[in-house]
């Protein structure tokens, strides 16, 4: 069965999918309620229920018996380490922000998920020189573990259909 929280919409990203082309490529999104940390009674209610969850949904994963798990994230989401002790299959860290630090040669202090990820030794992967400079400033990391893979070419945008948006001729675009 699935789970409402594990997504795996082929129709949502079929793009994606179909520019994949592979049975050994799943794409699966999660959403968890969000932790309502400032909130105590809802807090501690909502962190059984995110907790309940992540075993669910690494008990699916687990099921399908793939050789490694990649999560894509940034080091502040500590989100994963819900699903890390559930998970069986290696995993493999991709991260698309190591810091909010923009300096060199400065000590950084690591977030509780970056602490995890270099205690486990997971192998990790960045997306450019600069963040491959940015984490080697965690005294905790073992630069062994940490891989450069640079970004290619966006050509997956051509997966994205177009669509025509009317706008008022004044406006202000977020996304």
């Amino acid at each position: 069965g699935t789970l409402p929280l594990l997504i795996k919409n082929e129709s949502k990203y079929q793009g994606l999918c179909e520019y994949m082309a592979s049975d050994l490529f799943k794409l699966y999104t999660v959403n968890l309620p969000r932790p309502y940390k400032s909130v105590p009674v809802l807090r501690n209610l909502i962190k059984i229920v995110r907790k309940c969850y992540a075993r669910r949904c690494a008990k699916i994963i687990n099921a399908k018996g793939y050789g490694f798990v990649n999560l894509v994230t940034s080091y502040k989401e500590d989100s994963w380490l819900l699903f890390d002790k559930h998970i069986c299959s290696k995993k493999i860290i991709s991260l698309h922000e190591v810091s909010d630090f923009k300096y060199d040669n400065m000590e950084y202090k690591p977030t509780r998920f970056l602490r995890h990820i270099f205690y486990k030794g997971y192998p990790i992967v960045v997306y450019s020189q600069n963040a491959l400079r940015q984490i080697a400033n965690y005294r905790e990391v073992n630069m062994e573990n940490v891989h450069l893979i640079h970004f290619g070419l966006f050509e997956t945008y051509l997966t994205v259909k177009e669509e025509k948006v009317e706008c008022p001729q004044d406006y202000i675009l977020f996304f």
